[in-house]
């Protein structure tokens, strides 16, 4: 992040209205969680284009980890008012589940899926996102259709194999939980996936494992935790 930020800041200090270089900069003080400086950063690159749909997704996400909802809509509508694609209807589904709609997220997330293109990584990101949405709201056989058709379209896809497993977990399937649970580690290093087994684990009466993964998941949790502005060389 400091290299690509020190590259970002050489371009404005010659090109201070260069907008791409300010979508660029917004975009890695959002990944920084600087989301007030983000919105700073993508309000001047608005002032150059309005037409971006981009910049507003930046606008968005930085207003709903701040808590404004009510700017976040604002400019999850100017987004997909632009632009209506696979990011701006996944952004919108957020919104709406965020504010306990979740029939209305449903239906977002399902056009950004239509929007998007099979096997691409995004697209089955939001196929992924719209099982949990089915699996939230108590439909658990449409859910486990979704994690399925999003690992035949993108075999291997560790969040679709963690859908999987919480269903079969749902079932009590603790064996076939534990698999999935599994699997989807040994695709992605992320504590999410260990934290699942060591629930899955507890629940099926197999305490030693359960330790060793809530361990596991603690120890990458603590070895990515995200650095502070100071450490990571951003300003």
């Amino acid at each position: 992040d400091a290299l690509a930020f020190q590259l970002v800041n050489e371009v404005l200090a010659s090109e201070k209205n260069n907008f791409e270089a300010l979508c660029s900069k917004a975009t890695l003080q959002a990944s920084a969680h600087q989301f007030s400086e983000a919105l700073i950063t993508s309000q001047q690159a608005v002032a150059i284009n309005p037409y971006n749909s981009y910049i507003y997704g930046i606008i968005c996400d930085s207003y709903v980890e701040l808590g404004n909802y009510e700017k976040a809509i604002q400019a999850g509508d100017k987004m997909v008012s632009i632009r209506p694609d696979l990011r701006s209807y996944s952004r919108i589904s957020y919104l709406r589940e965020i504010l306990g709609d979740y029939p209305g997220a449903i239906e977002a997330m399902t056009m950004a899926l239509d929007a998007g293109i099979p096997g691409l990584e995004q697209t089955e990101w939001v196929r992924t996102n719209l099982g949990k949405l089915y699996e939230v709201t108590g439909k658990p056989k449409l859910a486990q259709q979704m994690y399925s058709d999003a690992l035949s379209f993108r075999p291997f896809f560790a969040p679709a194999l963690a859908g999987l497993g919480r269903v079969e977990r749902s079932f009590k399937n603790y064996d076939k939980a534990i698999q999935y649970f599994s699997e989807a580690s040994t695709m992605m290093k992320d504590f999410s996936f260990h934290h699942e087994l060591a629930v899955t684990y507890h629940l099926a009466g197999i305490e030693e494992k359960s330790i060793s993964e809530y361990q596991i998941a603690l120890d990458l949790l603590m070895k990515h935790k995200h650095p502070t502005t100071e450490e990571n060389g951003i300003s």
